[in-house]
């Protein structure tokens, strides 16, 4: 099996191949392809907590590997993930050909993160592709990855492996994956609009996301004031041929009389200025 960076998958697998400043808002609804070379570890089934085989609609997989205890807590696709530029500032990430698998495990012992990030591996039929190198954010205390995948995969077989020094437990999300993989969200951003002046210290904006894709799907977005250092992000669930209008309320920074509010969703982003009344207005 090969074992494919972020980097290579683009270039190998297939052709064509994202509130409170930093937090999310409430919720609206390496390079090259391998061979292997050494002794590889063996594969083998994760189990379920009982101790039986791990079926692929279980909702508890875990394994014991390398002395660690394993368990895939969640696994879902997105066209969009919060990334920690710098390692502390939060920022949508998204590009229009892609979309992510991002997974969520418990993984005990010292320095999960990297652990996990070192042995894991998304196996898509004979491909295994290697974690993104950014930081995914965390929204629970367990460890995050993600995945980029072409848009247009066709995938019969999906499993997240754990790379181990003598087995390699392997969990099957073909079920749970493969659909929303073969159909994912597309969203277009209709209308924009934010006052060309506020009366205050924040401004209502408004926007439409609608959803031409064959699947249902989170918009996630990042919106605010380029004159604070973090946007807040935002999401919006929106069903596979429908369209969402949301109306938000953008924080504003008082000593600056012309600011510009952005819209980013990663592989998009809109701008609009607004003339803001200063104290000695």
């Amino acid at each position: 099996m090969k074992r494919v960076s972020r980097r290579a998958v683009v270039a190998a697998v297939l052709p064509a191949l994202a509130a409170t400043a930093g937090c999310l808002d409430a919720t609206d609804g390496g390079g090259g392809t391998t061979e292997p070379t050494g002794t590889r570890s063996t594969t083998t089934n994760a189990t379920t907590q009982d101790g039986t085989d791990e079926g692929d609609a279980a909702p508890a997989r875990r394994a014991d590997v390398d002395g660690r205890s394993v368990r895939l807590a969640s696994a879902r696709t997105s066209r969009a993930i919060v990334t920690l530029l710098a390692g502390t500032h939060p920022s949508v990430s998204a590009e229009a050909d892609r979309q992510y698998v991002v997974v969520e495990l418990e993984v005990s012992g010292d320095d999960p993160q990297q652990a996990a990030r070192d042995a894991c591996e998304l196996r898509v039929d004979d491909a295994a592709i290697e974690p993104v190198s950014e930081t995914v954010q965390p929204f629970t205390d367990g460890v995050h990855l993600a995945f980029s995948l072409p848009l247009d995969v066709d995938p019969e077989a999906v499993a997240l492996a754990w790379v181990g020094a003598v087995e390699t437990p392997v969990f099957p999300l073909t079920n749970s994956l493969v659909p929303s993989l073969r159909n994912p969200p597309a969203f277009e951003v209709r209308p924009f609009q934010v006052p060309a002046r506020a009366d205050g210290d924040e401004v209502a904006v408004s926007f439409t996301v609608a959803n031409v894709g064959e699947g249902d799907g989170e918009f996630l977005a990042e919106l605010g004031s380029r004159a604070v250092s973090d946007q807040g992000e935002l999401r919006v669930e929106v069903a596979a041929g429908e369209t969402r209008t949301v109306t938000r309320s953008v924080g504003l920074v008082p000593s600056v009389n012309e600011q510009v509010v952005v819209l980013d969703w990663g592989s998009g982003t809109m701008e609009r200025t607004v003339a803001v009344p200063t104290t000695t207005e």
